[in-house]
């Protein structure tokens, strides 16, 4: 349950996201996710068994958020980049990419305290090619 709030701000900011996208770009949906994802696994560097729970829902509602600003701009770049007959294999290619890697993270996150430390890298990363975009 106290994961709840992770998928709730991903389906609360996603079209939000998307609207952004439109109307300025991937710019600033992406600075907004880098943001969020590495404030958010900063939080959860430090967590043991003694976290308090107001702590954790604090970092679940940010990194969330993270969450669903980045899927939009990733979509919309897959999709742009390829003709317009193959948006559909484009769009499909992302969305499975963005499953497996959701499965692997939750996988890796789960099993080992470090994965908070790969996800804390990959935000920074998505930080650091926003200026490419």
């Amino acid at each position: 349950m106290a994961t709840v709030p992770l998928a709730l701000m991903t389906v609360v900011t996603s079209p939000l996201s998307g609207r952004i996208v439109g109307r300025r770009g991937p710019r600033l949906p992406l600075l907004i996710a880098g943001t969020c994802m590495l404030a958010g696994t900063v939080l959860l560097l430090g967590t043991d068994d003694g976290t308090p729970l107001v702590h954790l829902l604090a970092a679940y509602v940010i990194l969330g958020t993270g969450f669903g600003f980045v899927n939009a701009p990733i979509t919309n770049a897959a999709v742009s980049s390829l003709p317009r007959a193959q948006a559909g294999v484009a769009a499909a290619m992302a969305t499975t990419s963005r499953q497996v890697g959701a499965t692997l993270g939750v996988a890796i996150a789960g099993a080992f305290h470090p994965g908070w430390w790969v996800l804390t890298a990959c935000a920074a990363l998505v930080l650091l090619l926003v200026p490419a975009t």
